[in-house]
């Protein structure tokens, strides 16, 4: 599973002062981020199981709901009875945080769930720290990303921090000391050698992907503000459609529907309801 936030606008109508000509009164649009779940299942290879359909859902609500939701999902589908439990993401401290509890939470032995932080990611941290050094010419940064690169895709990550202890040329900036620190603090997710071996996946694309087709792609541009209310069901809606899931949700809103809709409703509603769309 995977984890990551958007971003989005919300439209918030202003309670007080006059009203336009047409009637309707000014709004703020402060920015959401919107946090993305998605669940789906490799094979002994690593590739991605095309008989399960993945899983995506999304909330405007904090990290705990997200992760409450990651639970129900994962209890759902039963993945107690996986044979590993693999997170991936990014170096944001709100996943990293509430993975032990999820692990508690789903009654897993923590020897089966690895943590993964994405090696595009990592690489990203290594071009912003050289970018940050003081006085290096553009052919010292890129030979520096280079070689770091290289240890770190062996999981060499002590040789990355000693990179790191070794900028003597240039002043021990904040910027540098905070991506050091992003290093040191996820040694033990930055295994690469061994991931690729195992045949565990080191990207996030997974949850990347889900991002842009769910919220990038239609929930913000230009002149676009959500109501949460919308915004909420909107994620719902893109989710379950992207993921091919679409006939679930129309199945189950349907049969949550159907007894305060018609009570005595025609009795093939539920077994058949694609009849009625």
């Amino acid at each position: 599973m995977a984890a990551d936030g958007g971003r989005l606008r919300q439209r918030c109508p202003k309670r007080h002062g006059r009203p336009r000509k047409n009637g309707h009164r000014a709004y703020d649009a402060p920015w959401r981020e919107p946090k993305l779940l998605t669940i789906y299942v490799i094979d002994a290879t690593g590739k991605l199981e095309h008989t399960f359909a993945p899983v995506i859902d999304g909330t405007l609500d904090d990290a705990d709901a997200c992760f409450a939701m990651i639970v129900a999902y994962l209890r759902a589908l039963g993945a107690h009875e996986a044979s590993e439990l693999i997170v991936v993401g990014d170096g944001a401290a709100w996943i990293w945080n509430r993975v032990p509890a999820l692990t508690e939470a789903l009654g897993i032995d923590p020897t089966r769930v690895r943590e993964v932080i994405d090696f595009c990611h990592a690489v990203g941290a290594l071009h912003e720290a050289a970018a940050a050094a003081v006085g290096w010419s553009s052919s010292d940064r890129r030979d520096w990303v280079a070689r770091a690169v290289r240890h770190l895709r062996r999981g060499d990550v002590p040789s990355v921090l000693l990179m790191f202890d070794a900028l003597g040329t240039s002043p021990d900036t904040e910027e540098t000391r905070k991506h050091r620190a992003y290093f040191a603090d996820n040694i033990n997710r930055m295994h690469y050698r061994a991931f690729q071996v195992a045949n565990v996946p080191i990207g996030s694309g997974a949850i990347e992907s889900a991002i842009r087709r769910v919220v990038n792609l239609r929930m913000k541009g230009n002149g676009a503000f959500w109501l949460e209310s919308s915004a909420q069901a909107m994620l719902l809606f893109r989710s379950y459609l992207k993921t091919g899931r679409f006939d679930n949700l129309f199945d189950w809103s349907i049969s949550s529907a159907v007894p305060w809709w018609q009570p005595d409703g025609p009795p093939d509603l539920l077994k058949n309801p694609r009849i009625y769309a």
